[in-house]
């Protein structure tokens, strides 16, 4: 399993507000892992990090999670959820995201979930 295949799971859902408040996904092929920008009530980060046949998911100073293929995108939306309602009641703290650049390359104002592949050097589309 790699971080491309997991990524794609994602899909356009504009009812699930988590999912939906994906912003970026910047996809690391080397180390088999993205890092996933979100904003819900405050801008976050979290990391997928995929091991074998397991899916990490974390966020710096917080407990995360390991889940299987069939438990990626309910883990995904559970731990979304948790860091916004952290964040919002103040229980959380973390630092405020940059923009994301690479290599002054700004993702496609189209693009509804950029992902930008370091490997291929070019952004795409998650949901495609």
């Amino acid at each position: 399993m790699n971080i491309q295949s997991v990524i794609s799971l994602i899909p356009e859902n504009p009812l699930d507000d988590a999912l939906m408040s994906i912003e970026s996904i910047r996809l690391n092929p080397a180390a088999n892992s993205a890092q996933v920008r979100c904003r819900l009530s405050k801008p976050f980060r979290l990391t997928v990090q995929v091991r074998g046949q397991r899916i990490d998911l974390s966020a710096e100073d917080w407990q995360g999670l390991s889940c299987s293929t069939q438990e990626f995108l309910e883990s995904l939306r559970r731990l979304i959820n948790e860091l916004d309602k952290a964040l919002e009641s103040g229980r959380y703290i973390q630092s405020e995201p940059k923009p994301v650049i690479i290599d002054g390359k700004e993702p496609p104002a189209h693009m509804d979930i950029p992902v930008w592949d370091e490997k291929l050097d070019r952004w795409f589309d998650a949901e495609h």
